[in-house]
């Protein structure tokens, strides 16, 4: 489900999810509904202002009445890791929009079935992608998406907090998924290491203080014998305060019925998501 990863791909959607972390589950999601100017960087005025960034609790969480429109773009290269950097994304192309929005647990009616979630992804049309935030992470709590429920016993870590520069983490998730019909596992994993920290430049502007994570994430769906299986490597940046990723690249490999495909891409917030206009227009990414 792209998530189903702030950061599903209906009509060029993004990961990432929405929340990149969620880029993979966007093609179980979707497999699940078909059944199957440019930017100049000023060098030496990025580096005065960088300062490392912290991940602390509810950094990147996202909270009921978010709004977030998310640029898809091409996929491009990640680039080095490591302090200080600048990442130039600045010449990516739009090839379309994608608007992700997050509402209250109540509004979405399924409070009884998903009571531990905080917020939901709200896909439209009755379908809904949950999560719970805390002082230790984001997680995935579970999804109501196309007539198919998945409820999880361990929930999955998108972001672990505090993070920094440096640090990883890793995590393990059992979720039990039902068409109405009949139930099987799904099972994930993810690794996230906190690769780098700087600057990232985009078509609309700079931001500085952002910290890039490197996800690698392993989905196991068991409907089908063969199962499905799915794994994703993202990158993406954060800024503290902006409950969205500013940038995603992702790859991802998919493996249904025996048969392989890959698919690669890049969503960027739009300069009016969540505060970001406000920062572009000051000493952009001050904190």
């Amino acid at each position: 489900m792209e998530q189903q990863l702030g950061w599903e791909r209906r009509n060029s959607r993004p990961n990432v999810l929405s929340h990149p972390f969620t880029n993979l589950q966007a093609y179980e999601h979707k497999h699940m509904k078909q059944r199957y100017a440019t930017s100049l960087v000023l060098v030496t005025s990025c580096l005065s202002a960088m300062a490392q960034p912290t991940l602390g609790a509810g950094a990147v969480t996202p909270i009921p009445g978010e709004q977030v429109t998310f640029v898809v773009s091409e996929y491009s290269a990640p680039g080095s890791g490591g302090p200080s950097q600048i990442w130039d994304f600045a010449s990516l192309p739009s090839v379309g929009t994608n608007t992700v929005s997050y509402v209250s647990l109540a509004q979405t009616g399924l409070g009884g079935t998903f009571p531990n979630a905080t917020v939901a992804q709200d896909e439209t049309g009755g379908d809904y992608i949950f999560f719970r935030g805390s002082a230790t992470g984001f997680e995935e709590d579970g999804f109501a998406v196309g007539g198919f429920t998945g409820t999880c016993s361990d929930r999955l870590t998108y972001v672990s907090y505090p993070l920094n520069y440096n640090n990883n983490f890793t995590d393990n998730s059992t979720c039990s998924v039902t068409d109405g019909t009949t139930t099987w596992a799904r099972t994930s994993s993810i690794t996230g290491n906190a690769d780098g920290w700087g600057t990232v430049v985009l078509p609309w502007g700079s931001v500085s203080n952002v910290l890039r994570v490197h996800f690698l994430k392993n989905m196991v769906d068991n409907q089908y014998n063969p199962a499905s299986v799915y794994d994703n490597d993202t990158y993406g940046w954060y800024k503290p305060g902006v409950h969205a990723p500013i940038l995603s690249v992702d790859r991802t490999t998919v493996s249904i019925f025996g048969f392989s495909f890959a698919d690669s891409s890049a969503t960027y917030a739009d300069a009016s998501a969540i505060g970001l206009e406000e920062a572009a227009r000051h000493d952009i990414g001050v904190d």
